[in-house]
């Protein structure tokens, strides 16, 4: 499924088909069993999405993010001016953060985590980090199984 220049909220189920988005003006909300996801957002909205065994790949992010996948990696890019919330059993977690105050809580059971590029004020261990960037602000959460979380500085988010 393709869809390119919505002006407003975008919501796709699929059992398994690849969901392909760009220059969406609202939310997006998708729910697909074996589909990857890959999303560009313009503007303001909050991103809602969960897949049972495939990657979702977010950019221009300016606003909420619940991202969940059994077994997919994740990758994110944008400004968390809400809450974000991302989870995965047994895949990465790739955050790109624009110019944002947040809270950070990142855990990873088997795998590794390291925030480079913002400064944070906190905790970094192998398995978890917490504390805040640029003072604190929206908690920015996410969690893997088995693999690493990383947080970096976005560059040219499109």
């Amino acid at each position: 499924m393709t869809a390119d220049g919505i002006d407003g909220s975008l919501t796709v189920t699929t059992s398994s088909s690849a969901v392909t988005a760009s220059a969406l003006l609202g939310n997006l909300r998708v729910r697909t069993s074996s589909g990857a996801v890959d999303a560009t957002l313009v503007g303001n909205g909050d991103a809602d999405v969960e897949t049972g065994s495939s990657a979702i790949r977010l950019r221009g992010l300016n606003g909420g993010l619940i991202a969940k996948s059994q077994s997919g990696r994740m990758s994110r890019e944008g400004e968390a001016t809400r809450a974000w919330e991302a989870s995965t059993g047994s895949g990465s977690v790739d955050i790109g953060l624009a110019a944002a105050s947040v809270t950070v809580d990142l855990r990873s059971r088997s795998g590794s985590v390291s925030i480079a590029g913002v400064p944070m004020q906190g905790s970094v261990t192998k398995g978890r980090a917490a504390g805040s960037i640029d003072g604190g602000g929206p908690l920015l959460r996410a969690t893997s199984g088995s693999g690493s979380v990383r947080i970096k500085a976005a560059v040219g988010l499109t």
